[in-house]
């Protein structure tokens, strides 16, 4: 195939979208686009991340390995490895001209090191604060030779959701703030889709994983917006009280002041978290219910299915069937896929698979998918530390370090919502699935760490703080 008739490639990565906000019953945001792009195409409702947070879980994505291989340690923070092949350098060694806009924090990861272009954007912005205008750009401007792939990383609705015009904040765009994004949203695909010729183009609409703040109620999203403003007036309160005109005399004095302040902030957020959960205990609520106003306080990095089931959808170039797949599958699928897709070879060695085989309609076996607690930075203490896989309408997990504790084991098809524990009573399903999750993870390491770690560490601070505040920490 000559570069003239290689279809082209655009990867639109919506960072925390959640599966059932795509498609099903439980979406009540307007996507006539979103909707559009799935019936000509093929969506799978049942695709599995590797991890909860992004740099491990698109890292995951583009070299089809789980953490272990495909992230490594670059002083706190995660980063791609760089020493194992990826996707992308192997599409520009079959002569893809590769673009990306990514936020600019994920420049940290070295995941836009990979690409031809890469156009920078602000941590927080979204596709109404300048990123939608930006991708309009590179279609405009033809900054995409041919054949193309060209990569986009959206943070809309990551975190706390960004700003969008009023007029879709009303009940009718969705329940809950995060579904209103959605809708608004779903204007900018339109105006992307309309930039694109389908006939040779494949595009593939996924995330790197999901979102429990999709299903937050409107009481929730308000408790959470004023654990967040509690949190910034006390910030403020006590960096108040350190004078910036003390003398030079006084620096050693100022830097512990400073460090007297950071420990009475953290005391005083961590014991109104306390307060916060407490009031959560005594709730008569289900433990599914528990749980999520529990991580609307004090987020934790899990396994459960709300922080790793994104949406999977190949349309245009390529895909002749139109359907809807319930059958499980893995984001490490996704890129051996779109090599089947375009039909260029793939030596890539990876954990996933390609899908080509359902997207044809035809059968295929389901395979296990492999899940992990981890968080970006190496540091963090938001994480319970566990692995586990999803196999056959079962969720089984355990401490990482020890087989005994932390274990946890849920009938999908029967417990949807993972509420019933039947680790006691199932000690037979826990030896069958114990087995699968250990012929996955018997070559697994720790990441790796890389030798050459940031040489500034106060740029280090300073980086750790803004992702903290972005939501990524």
């Amino acid at each position: 195939m000559n570069n003239t008739t290689k279809p082209n490639i655009l990867f639109l990565l919506v960072d925390s979208l959640r599966s059932d906000k795509c498609y099903g019953q439980k979406k009540t945001s307007i996507t006539p686009n979103l909707d559009n792009l799935i019936k000509k195409g093929v969506c799978f409702t049942q695709t599995v991340s590797s991890a909860p947070v992004t740099i491990p879980a698109i890292s995951c994505i583009f070299t089809g390995q789980y953490p272990s291989k495909s992230v490594i340690r670059g002083g706190n923070r995660l980063k791609l490895n760089s020493e194992i092949p990826n996707f992308i350098s192997l599409l520009k060694n079959c002569n893809y001209s590769t673009t990306a806009i990514i936020p600019k924090l994920l420049s940290l990861s070295g995941i836009n090191d990979h690409f031809d272009n890469v156009i920078e954007t602000p941590g927080h912005d979204g596709l109404y604060d300048g990123v939608g205008q930006k991708i309009l750009d590179v279609f405009e401007e033809t900054k995409l030779t041919k054949p193309w792939f060209f990569y986009v990383h959206m943070l809309d609705v990551h975190g706390t959701a960004r700003g969008f015009p009023e007029k879709f904040n009303e009940l009718k765009y969705g329940v809950n703030q995060y579904e209103r994004m959605i809708s608004s949203m779903d204007i900018w695909l339109g105006k992307i889709f309309q930039k694109i010729n389908f006939e040779n183009t494949l595009v593939v609409l996924t995330a790197d994983h999901s979102s429990d703040v999709g299903i937050y109620t409107s009481e929730m999203e308000s408790d959470k917006n004023t654990v967040n403003h509690d949190n910034m007036k006390t910030s403020l309160k006590l960096s108040g009280k350190l004078s910036s005109n003390l003398p030079d005399s006084f620096s050693p004095l100022k830097s512990k002041m400073k460090k007297f302040l950071v420990k009475r902030k953290e005391k005083i957020k961590t014991q109104k978290k306390f307060n916060k959960l407490e009031e959560i205990n005594k709730k008569n609520l289900s433990p599914y219910e528990k749980r999520i106003l529990k991580h609307s306080i004090n987020p934790e990095y899990d396994v459960y299915d709300d922080r790793f089931i994104v949406p999977l959808v190949f349309s245009g170039c390529g895909i002749n069937n139109h359907s809807i797949v319930e059958q499980q599958v893995r984001t490490i699928d996704v890129f051996p896929t779109i090599f089947d897709l375009v039909k260029i070879s793939n030596n890539v060695e990876s954990e996933g698979v390609s899908l080509l085989s359902i997207l044809e309609g035809e059968s295929m076996k389901e395979l296990p998918a492999y899940m992990e607690s981890i968080a970006n930075w190496t540091k963090s203490t938001r994480t319970s530390d566990v692995i586990g896989i999803r196999y056959n309408q079962f969720k089984y997990f355990r401490s990482r370090d020890d087989e005994k504790k932390n274990i946890g084991l849920f009938n999908l098809n029967n417990d949807p919502l993972e509420e019933c524990n039947l680790a006691q009573k199932q000690p037979e399903k826990i030896i069958e699935m114990e087995k699968i999750l250990l012929s996955i993870t018997s070559n697994n390491d720790e990441p790796k760490t890389e030798s050459n770690e940031f040489r500034d560490l106060d740029e280090e601070k300073l980086v750790e703080a803004e992702l903290k505040k972005l939501g990524y920490l």
